[in-house]
């Protein structure tokens, strides 16, 4: 026999494993009540349903009904009236998908969902996290926004070091024409400085005299300061620390 009813008290039964009392509309009861596994059914290969207090059920007789188990759930006629029938249109992967159609499988534990659908793909909900994969384009979200814009990184990298590539030309061309009138300007300097020794000159001695502390400060510090790293080394050890997984903070 087949009965409905709601499970009015959980238990363990003495080797461990959870054990329901199910009562009727008409008041009968039914005990011992024992979940059953829609496939599997040995050596940890099983699909169980989470069964509490409350939980609106349906349950067999087995063994001339010393014992039952339960066979389903009678969902709430909330979660009932949210499953649509209407015909489905594509997903906007710019937006959340919360709905709930028909021929979708539906997967709910409280507030967390999977959802696979046949138009859709694959939808995974939490509180504070949401998957969202539909051909090829995988959606993250938190509370319905997404914001945090993933990068594309091989596209991003060689855009980047582009960049950088010409920066690092510039740099060397501007290093080595310093370098290389290094001496020309130094020369140039202590020149005026000979010129510059009237008294009428002193503070365009004292500017020189700076200037010379200066550029002779910053050609010891270009002379000492290791070579700049290329940009193809450079590149090379950011492509190195790419990952083909995501991973959430």
């Amino acid at each position: 026999m087949i009965y409905a009813g709601t499970v009015i008290k959980v238990e363990e039964a003495l080797d461990g494993s959870p054990m329901y009392t199910v009562a009727t509309p008409n008041g009968a009861v039914y005990f011992p009540c024992f979940v059953s596994s829609s496939s599997g059914g040995f050596d940890a290969k099983y699909m169980m349903s989470p069964v509490s207090e409350g939980a609106e059920v349906v349950i067999s007789s087995v063994n001339r009904g010393k014992v039952y188990y339960i066979i389903g759930g009678i969902p709430d006629n909330a979660d009932q009236v949210a499953v649509s029938t209407s015909a489905q249109t594509s997903l906007n992967m710019d937006a959340d998908y919360n709905g709930h159609h028909h021929t979708e499988t539906v997967l709910r534990n409280t507030n967390s969902t999977i959802n696979m659908s046949p138009v859709h793909d694959l939808t995974l909900k939490s509180p504070n996290m949401r998957l969202q994969l539909d051909e090829g384009v995988l959606r993250i979200s938190q509370q319905g926004t997404s914001e945090n814009y993933i990068l594309n990184g091989q596209p991003f990298l060689d855009e980047l070091f582009e960049y950088i590539a010409e920066m690092e030309a510039r740099i060397n061309a501007l290093e080595n024409v310093i370098l290389a009138g290094e001496s020309g300007i130094a020369v140039g300097i202590d020149s005026a400085l000979a010129v510059a020794t009237s008294a009428s000159n002193i503070a365009r001695i004292a500017q020189l005299t700076e200037e010379k502390f200066s550029f002779n400060t910053g050609m010891t510090l270009l002379k000492t300061s290791p070579s700049l790293t290329s940009s193809t080394v450079a590149k090379s050890d950011c492509e190195s620390t790419q990952n083909t997984s995501i991973k959430i903070p």
